[in-house]
């Protein structure tokens, strides 16, 4: 799909109500709908696909499919415009919600923690926090190291950061890709604390609270 083919905001939120079932569903349930030639724009693009299969009815019916094209578009333009004008957007959202509730519970992900998180700051010159040394960081570590090895972030941000610690995350981040610190989230999940929470680490897709110094 070239920058020229950029799904409008009816296509968008049709776009959104596929995501909402999983990433496919039969042509009749998709709320809202398009007209004929603005759903075959989304195929022709390679967002979609269509493909007549058996229905639980017994009746070979259209369904429609997001592409891996259309899985990475969604992602990277989940800020598209969409049409405010669909009622369809109430049972999106609906869908969305149910799908977000599974992950939360799923992956023990408090809804504050996704609602609450920003773009973490630009790196700064030695691979650290902005304003944050890693000769620093390191220092203050080793201090708080534990019986383990293991040293507390949210005690480690205390000491070095202030809220809401963001410098301080891209640090870590940066370290953990550097092979300077392994990171690790909580083993028991009723153990962490405000503190935990506000101070966790997204990194390999979880939420880390420990570092360990690779040293």
């Amino acid at each position: 799909m070239t920058h020229d083919h950029q799904p409008d905001g009816l296509q968008t939120l049709y776009l959104w109500a596929l995501l909402g079932y999983g990433g496919g569903q039969w042509l009749d349930a998709l709320k809202p709908v398009l007209p004929v030639p603005r759903r075959r724009q989304l195929r022709d693009w390679g967002l979609t696909s269509e493909e007549k299969r058996p229905a639980p009815t017994g009746r070979n019916k259209l369904f429609i499919e997001l592409t891996e094209r259309g899985w990475t578009w969604s992602r990277q333009h989940l800020d598209a415009p969409v049409s405010t004008r669909s009622t369809a957007g109430n049972l999106i959202l609906h869908h969305w919600l149910r799908r977000l509730k599974v992950y939360c519970e799923g992956q023990n992900v408090p809804l504050a923690e996704l609602i609450a998180f920003q773009q973490p700051p630009a790196s700064g010159p030695e691979g650290t926090g902005k304003g944050l040394a890693w000769a620093d960081i390191q220092a203050a570590a080793r201090g708080l190291r534990g019986p383990d090895g293991r040293v507390r972030i949210a005690t480690l941000a205390q000491g070095v950061s202030a809220p809401p610690f963001d410098d301080l995350k891209t640090a870590l981040v940066n370290a953990a890709r550097q092979d300077r610190i392994t990171l690790y989230p909580e083993e028991y999940p009723p153990n962490l604390t405000p503190e935990d929470r506000l101070c966790a680490v997204r990194y390999g897709a979880r939420a880390n609270h420990w570092l360990l110094l690779n040293d």
